[in-house]
């Protein structure tokens, strides 16, 4: 029995460009909020689609015997190019998943902020400069309740690196690197086990 996905696509259907958000209706305050996580695990999908056919096609993997020392080696090595539309597609998803958030502080914020000039001010807390709890008053989180700044606390440090990512996104490319490995060992025979009144470690 297949499980169904909380995000992304219904495996095994017709309408697979149809996701699960698309399909049902989201309830509740975070319909926008939801989208736009939606929007984010697609690109997800789409990069994790697209990252895995550019391994199987340019990543090897061989045994070399050695006639002289009657050896075998094992080899893998990959390119360092690395597709520049991946960078692309981490931007699209750091973006996507930095609105979410932003989306969610204005829902359960805004109500408590009526100054309309103030608001604009209103979005996700991320620490900065000038550290978390500065944060949390400038965006006027801390009038969304004590519930609110504690679930902001609890997550800060998980998440302050995707703040960082899509900032970072905006002015400059994301360039995703990869490194070449080559992985060498030499297969042993495991030695005969013998019975003996003692334990035999190998």
């Amino acid at each position: 029995m297949t499980d169904t996905p909380k995000f992304g696509f219904f495996p095994g259907r017709r309408d697979r460009d149809r996701t699960f958000l698309e399909m049902v209706r989201v309830e509740g305050i975070f319909q926008s909020a939801a989208a736009k996580l939606e929007w984010a695990n697609r690109h997800i999908a789409e990069l994790d689609r697209q990252s895995s056919e550019h391994l199987k096609a340019t990543c090897t993997f061989r045994l070399q015997r050695s006639g002289l020392a009657g050896g075998t080696r094992m080899l893998f090595n990959a390119p360092y190019s690395v597709p520049l539309r991946f960078g692309l597609m981490i931007g699209d998803v750091a973006n996507n998943l930095r609105s979410t958030l932003d989306h969610i502080a204005w829902k359960v914020t805004s109500r408590h902020v009526p100054d309309e000039n103030l608001q604009r001010k209103i979005q996700y807390p991320f620490p900065g400069k000038n550290g978390l709890q500065q944060a949390i008053k400038s965006t006027f989180l801390i009038r969304a309740g004590d519930e609110a700044v504690k679930i902001v606390e609890k997550y800060s440090d998980a998440i302050n690196g995707l703040d960082q990512l899509n900032n970072g996104d905006k002015h400059r490319l994301t360039t995703p690197l990869s490194q070449v490995a080559e992985i060498r060992g030499s297969p042993q025979r495991r030695p005969r086990q013998t019975t003996t009144s003692q334990p035999t470690n190998f």
